[in-house]
């Protein structure tokens, strides 16, 4: 179906999870030798549109069966853009288009790494078909993956005391609340966008978009593990977050940052993740948690975290039993150099040479 060869045998047995995709051989022979082009050579500067265009509707269709591509898809086609119609030019000052260079460069090398690999094959280009599916038909198969609901918001810069980044997981019953400076700086210095490498940022410099996907990205890194064979559906009340997790691209470097951290979570824990839009008006309490948090911080964090688990018992009682759980994982990746922009590895991996 559609150059995909669906292996059923284990379906009845298993459910969606015994299902395996793989393409035929002719298309893998395809994806080698299409790699194997010279213009893909890191460094090389003389790329023309067509060919990277090709590329990324290659991998689209790669990431089908191969689903870690999905990774490097957002920065492949990132370099869209620019005013030249025959060669790649990427916007920005000189600095910002070196960085896209060098974030299409570790794209490519990725994409070699896993197809260029023929002795690999058998695993790298056969995957779980639900994979393939979206969420809803893996919920209404019989034997279908089960599923999960977190949630979670973000304060901007001009609120009181705000840039609070807030997250939920109502199946472990826990929330996490902490200032964006957590995640700002190590984000700031790992993407290096603006000259800021290797000084780090502030909460006050980052949009309202990446704050929240920061938020989720956090909760992701720190509860993947839990989640395998799961769909995890997550309430946000931010269309770009949405829209971003639907598509898995963006013109942002910090989003395509953290998708990368996201997505490869969802391949190393095996789950999926489906982000449905909600009004802000009914997002609560994680709206009320980014919200209020940062007023008791001025007390100490565990003051705050005291005051927020008083607010939460007063004006959610069906929340009351929630606890705090503060969040490490991710700011720790965002220390180290091995980070999942140049590698893909997860915090667990970071110091793991292989």
């Amino acid at each position: 179906m559609w150059g995909i060869y669906y292996d059923l045998t284990k379906v009845a047995e298993r459910g969606a999870a015994g299902g395996r995709l793989s393409p035929p051989q002719a298309k893998k022979q395809k994806a080698f030798m299409f790699t194997s082009q010279s213009w893909l050579d890191p460094g090389n500067r003389d790329v023309r549109r067509l060919d990277v265009q090709k590329l990324g509707g290659l991998v689209l269709y790669w990431s089908i069966v191969v689903y870690p591509l999905r990774l490097v898809l957002a920065a492949i086609f990132a370099m869209a853009g620019g005013p030249e119609k025959e060669f790649l030019s990427p916007v920005g000052n000189a600095r910002e288009r070196e960085l896209r260079w060098r974030e299409f460069d570790e794209a490519t090398e990725f994409v070699r790494l896993i197809v260029q690999q023929q002795d690999n094959w058998e695993i790298t280009f056969t995957s779980p078909m639900a994979f393939s599916l979206s969420p809803q038909e893996i919920l209404r198969m019989p034997g279908g993956w089960g599923h999960l609901w977190i949630g979670g918001d973000a304060s901007g810069s001009e609120a009181r005391m705000g840039d609070v980044v807030a997250a939920i997981d109502y199946d472990a019953q826990t929330w996490h609340a902490e200032h964006m400076n957590l995640y700002a700086g190590g984000l700031g210095r790992v993407c290096g966008m603006d000259g800021h490498e290797g000084e780090g940022m502030t909460a006050e410099e980052f949009i309202i978009f990446v704050k929240e996907l920061a938020a989720l990205a956090a909760l992701v890194v720190q509860h993947g593990p839990r989640w395998t064979n799961k769909t995890v559906c997550a309430a946000w009340d931010n269309q770009n977050v949405v829209r971003a997790m639907e598509t898995r691209r963006s013109r942002n470097r910090y989003v395509r940052y953290l998708l990368a951290i996201i997505t490869r979570c969802e391949i190393e824990h095996r789950f999926v993740l489906l982000v449905f839009y909600i009004n802000t008006h009914h997002n609560h309490p994680a709206d009320d948690i980014s919200r209020e948090f940062g007023k008791w911080l001025p007390l100490g964090y565990d003051a705050a975290v005291v005051k927020m688990q008083e607010y939460l018992a007063q004006h959610f009682p069906q929340y009351a039993h929630f606890r705090h759980e503060p969040m490490q994982e991710l700011p720790e990746d965002l220390t180290t150099e091995n980070h999942a922009l140049r590698s893909f590895a997860l915090p667990a991996e970071a110091a793991d040479p292989n």
